[in-house]
């Protein structure tokens, strides 16, 4: 059901609004208008991945009262499949997060390059990112998978034309020790955060502890 659920919210997107910015993609000429479309294009990409996150919340609140409600009423079977729900909407909460995530920094990135044009072949742009975030959702929202993909490809052709850089691979886990300190920070208020919104599902009662 949860699939199915995600499937229809994949296939929510404006289909012409985001051809006629790819069209504009491929058509210009100026690397400038390139990289402003680009960044357009994400942002509404990284809006349609907003809405999901919400969404699921409320799916996984629906499910979470379902459940309590079933453990009030003793019916075990059917708190679990409310449990197992709960479990599952919160693995997808966390890979949508993570990319809606590294859209913005794919995002700020670009604007750096945007604003800084004259140094836009020193700053790379991290596409491998891109490419991550399209393997993270190919399962969950092909729709979403593909377009990034296709906008990955833009940017390849981006750099290429301009001699611009690509981020290393492994560009995003070479931190400074301060900016390692500030993700753990940032990591350790997310995850309260998501504890907040997405409470774990009640655990099963201890039997011998009942009849004391």
């Amino acid at each position: 059901m949860l699939d199915d659920i995600l499937r229809n919210w994949d296939q929510e997107a404006n289909s012409n609004l985001i051809s006629q910015i790819k069209g504009k993609m491929g058509r210009s000429k100026s690397f400038r208008k390139r990289v402003i479309y680009s960044i357009y294009y994400l942002k509404i990409q990284q809006e349609r991945l907003e809405k999901i996150v919400f969404r699921l919340n409320r799916r996984h609140e629906e499910c979470f009262d379902k459940c309590v409600h079933a453990k009030n009423k003793n019916d075990n079977d059917r708190a679990s499949i409310y449990a197992e729900e709960c479990d599952q909407v919160k693995k997808i909460v966390k890979v949508v997060v993570y990319c809606k995530l590294a859209l913005e920094q794919v995002i700020l990135r670009l604007e750096t390059v945007w604003i800084f044009s004259d140094l836009a072949t020193s700053i790379s742009i991290p596409i491998n990112l891109l490419n991550d975030v399209k393997n993270k959702l190919s399962c969950i929202l092909p729709s979403f998978s593909s377009h990034m993909g296709k906008i990955a490809s833009e940017l390849e052709d981006m750099v290429q034309m301009t001699g611009q850089i690509a981020s290393d691979t492994n560009e995003t886990s070479n931190l400074t020790e301060e900016a390692s300190a500030i993700l753990e920070h940032a990591s350790l208020a997310v995850e309260a955060r998501s504890q907040e919104v997405l409470p774990d599902v009640p655990e099963e009662p201890d039997r011998e502890l009942e009849m004391i």
